[in-house]
């Protein structure tokens, strides 16, 4: 019997920026071990593909185009209080890092830092 394929982490990406969206799904993905389920890029896109896709973890923008991360975040941790959100944000001060956690974000990460390079790393360690 041939050995178990090893099971790969469901990801949900919201970023509605197209470009740097690519650039993450490559990242993530390349791990090998990550899989991208599915691409959104507004709040509500996001609360359906959560629950459509259910996946392992969620990597949310902060801003998006109907609202933000946060409140993206309440909402599918409203249905799935489990699910590790990441939040992305391009300018992480104290007031939003407070906002991401205070919703249910197990992190929050600005995209510039290298952080966002260590992306598949911290995918990893919240499953």
């Amino acid at each position: 019997m041939p050995p178990e394929a090893p099971a790969q982490i469901a990801v949900l990406l919201v970023e509605d920026h197209d470009l740097l969206a690519d650039n993450l799904v490559r990242l993530l993905e390349s791990a090998g071990d990550i899989r991208v389920v599915a691409v959104a890029t507004t709040v509500a896109d996001g609360v359906a593909a959560a629950r459509e896709h259910r996946p392992d973890v969620v990597v949310m923008d902060h801003r998006l185009p109907d609202g933000t991360g946060i409140d993206a975040t309440l909402r599918i941790k409203a249905d799935r209080p489990e699910l590790p959100v990441i939040l992305l944000t391009g300018a992480l001060d104290a007031t939003v890092e407070r906002a991401a956690l205070d919703a249910g974000c197990v992190i929050a990460l600005e995209k510039a830092s290298g952080a966002t390079m260590e992306l598949a790393a911290t995918v990893r360690s919240l499953v």
